[in-house]
């Protein structure tokens, strides 16, 4: 049996630890042990992590005495800030395992890259499109050290063709080999859990008569495109047209986007769910998702709502560009606020093309076998 640990900053709400949580559920214990650490002990994935995997923070959320927060904020400075990250893989991490994984750019491949254990494989998975956001520069010193923290990696795994082309556009200097490796997707979970009542919204179902609800979901972050989409909404609101907006999730941008709703009176209109454990059942009792998103990895959402066979419009992005077929199982547009609207209206304006896109969703839908992505990670990290 080899052992196998993933290494993440948390397990909060985003696509990449949720794709953790499901992978863990999935990989075969018979040929793989496997450890969960993330660098903070925190998310909302924690209890589904640990009831698959051994769990093991490297800082862990302080109990309610003074001395157990004093801990934490001093081993979160020395982990961060302080020591070298060579002796925070040292001190604070597992040394016994045969395959390391850095699950997510940014801290977690950085840090991984001065890990200790030299008999290990090591694997850094990429989530996003580097070359239309590259974030992490905020990780690393200059190019060059992102560079040469990826060459300390066995493999380089990108959840999409695109995502992969642009890590090698974008950090030309890394020699490790680059694999694509999609997301697990659980269709019978996602099916399963669209039937559930939600908790704390009774109303789900209830809808003004002929109003067509879109849905988009993800981190409140600039890169997800969220306050075009709101602005959109705004246009079509004054426009007369009968629409709502629910917005799953949350993040940094949170406040700025219930003050836009407020100033300009969207309260009706517009609804922030925060974080959903359970996201499935609100996009089931939508007409449209939308992702408006600036870059993609692989928009796990996306995937879920084609499962769920809701019509999907989508910015021409990395990832749902390859998820769509390039817009044979939904619709793509320009990735620019004008395009989105006007295409929004296109399908506002025309019900049958909104339900040929339901049907192509349902096809596509069908095409996705957790057992097949799961496979091809397994035998990635056997290799």
């Amino acid at each position: 049996m080899k052992r196998v640990m993933f290494v993440i900053e948390s397990l909060s709400g985003g696509g990449a630890e949720k794709v953790l949580s499901t992978l863990v559920r999935h990989l075969d214990r018979q040929q793989l042990h496997v450890t969960v650490c993330p660098i903070v002990d925190t998310g909302q994935w924690v209890d589904e992590v640990r009831r698959y995997a051994d769990y093991r923070p490297v800082i862990r959320r302080p109990g309610r005495s003074p001395l157990s927060r004093l801990w934490y904020q001093l081993k979160y400075r020395l982990v961060y800030s302080w020591l070298p990250l060579r002796w925070v893989c040292c001190l604070w991490l597992p040394h016994d395992s045969d395959i390391e994984v850095a699950f997510c750019e940014g801290f977690a491949t950085r840090l991984m890259a001065h890990s200790s254990n030299r008999r290990a494989r090591r694997l850094a998975w990429v989530h996003c499109d580097l070359h239309n956001f590259h974030w992490t520069r905020s990780v690393y010193r200059d190019d060059n050290e992102e560079t040469w923290c990826y060459n300390q990696y066995d493999h380089i795994a990108a959840v999409s063709q695109t995502a992969t082309l642009a890590f090698r556009q974008e950090l030309p200097g890394v020699t490790s080999p680059c694999v694509t490796l999609y997301n697990p997707i659980d269709s019978d979970e996602i099916q399963r859990k669209a039937t559930q009542a939600p908790s704390g919204a009774p109303h789900l179902t209830q809808s003004k008569e002929k109003t067509i609800r879109l849905i988009t979901a993800g981190r409140f972050i600039p890169a997800k495109g969220f306050d075009r989409l709101l602005r959109i909404v705004k246009t079509l609101r004054d426009e007369g047209r009968p629409v709502e907006l629910w917005m799953l999730g949350d993040g940094q941008l949170r406040g700025q986007y219930e003050q836009y709703i407020a100033d300009n009176h969207l309260e009706d209109i517009v609804t922030l769910w925060g974080f959903q454990p359970n996201p499935y059942t609100f996009i089931a009792h939508s007409d449209l998702f939308v992702c408006s998103s600036i870059a993609e990895g692989y928009s796990l959402v996306i995937a879920e709502s084609l499962v769920l066979g809701i019509p999907v419009i989508s910015t021409d992005c990395a990832g749902p560009n390859e998820l769509l077929d390039n817009g044979t199982y939904g619709l793509l547009t320009s990735n620019d606020e004008t395009s989105l609207l006007n295409d929004i209206r296109q399908l506002l304006n025309h019900p049958d093309q909104l339900a040929h896109y339901r049907q192509q969703a349902r096809h596509r839908g069908d095409t996705f076998a957790i057992a097949v992505t799961v496979q091809a990670i397994e035998q990635t990290i056997m290799r």
